[in-house]
This record gives structure tokens, sequence and C-alpha cells, in this order.
């Protein structure tokens, strides 16, 4: 495993850095290029997104995980994010109500292969704490940091009016633990949507 993610790392490095010399001969004098790429305004340099979802009931779920890219080229970008997940949920046979409350930061890369498809690279560190809580009282309470994920993958976006658009993404975690805070323990895939503008 740990093979398999060091070729997928080296990959994604690789392409990046040779995407990122793209627009540019070896001598890095192609003068029209230059002058493309600082021309460029600020909404063309980056892009703003994330996700973000709300579920209220005997089960709560809130997710605030909002993004900041910078696009090297126009193809490569580079970013990164605060992460926030708060869940709770009752059990309906004890009353017991456990909380928690997943929070830390990502930084990402990502390569646009074609208009509408990307590679992309995730770092994520996260700490965890939990509220166990009956009848008002509560009977555990703790933290602790999660394991980092570095999630490889690829997804698809979809470009809407005004630069805004919708994306789509399959992720792979190859640090795979059973603490990573992955959704399913001992499944590393992670299915992700949000919305982005600028991409």
């Amino acid at each position: 495993m740990a093979r398999i993610a060091i070729i997928l790392a080296s990959f994604f490095c690789i392409s990046g850095a040779l995407m990122a010399q793209e627009d540019y001969d070896d001598k890095g004098t192609d003068t029209k290029v230059i002058e493309k790429q600082n021309k460029r305004s600020l909404k063309d340099k980056f892009e703003i997104g994330g996700a973000f979802a709300f579920q209220f009931g005997n089960t709560s779920n809130v997710v605030i995980a909002p993004t900041v890219g910078y696009r090297i080229t126009p193809r490569f970008v580079v970013g990164a994010g605060p992460n926030y997940n708060f869940l709770s949920a009752q059990n309906i046979f004890t009353g017991v109500r456990e909380s928690y409350h997943i929070y830390g930061a990502r930084a990402y890369t990502r390569y646009l292969v074609i208009p509408q498809a990307y590679l992309t690279a995730e770092f994520e560190q996260l700490a965890a704490s939990r509220k166990v809580v009956f009848d008002g009282n509560v009977l555990n309470k703790d933290s602790n940091t999660l394991p980092a994920r570095l999630l490889l993958g690829a997804g698809y976006t979809t470009n809407f009016d005004k630069g805004f658009g919708f994306n789509m993404e399959v992720l792979y975690d190859v640090l795979d633990s059973p603490f990573s805070g992955n959704l399913i323990p001992g499944v590393p895939l992670e299915i992700r949507g949000g919305v982005r503008y600028g991409f």
C-alpha cells in the first residue's frame, strides 16, 4: 500500500511540475505567454468554493468546508481551506445523545485534464472532540487528533453562468487508517460534491 501511495504521489507531483512548464519554452522566454499570464485578472487567478451541508433533527449534521485556490497556470491550481463537521445523533431506545465536532485544515492541487475533468491530490489533518449526554448529564467527553489523510482521485466540473460551477469528486485515501475519519472505516473511498467559482 505504501508503494502505491508513493507512486501515485510522485505521479501528481511530476504531472503538476510538467504542467506548470507547459506554457513556456525550455528557456522561459515565450513573451506572449508571459504577457498573457501577467494580464490575468484576480478573478482569473483565484477560485473559491467548498462543500456546505446542513441536516437537523434526531440526527443533525453540519458541514462547512470552504476553499481558496490559486491558479498557477490556466490548468494547474493549488489551494487550501478549513474543514468543520458537526454530527449529533440520539439513540431512540436509550435516549443517549452522542455529538462530535470534527475540525482541521486541508491543502490540495488540481490539474484540469480537459475542460470538464481534473486530477486532484489533497492532504487533510483533522481533530475530533466527542460528548455523550444522557438526560442532561454529560457521561463522557474526550478529544483527539485523527491520523492524516492523503486523498488522490479525479473529478468532474460543470460551468454555469459567470464562473459558477459544481464539482463532483471520487477520492481514495492512500494512508487509510481505521481511525482516519473516513465515512466507512476500512473503506478509504470518498465521493464528494461542492460548488466553486472561478475554476
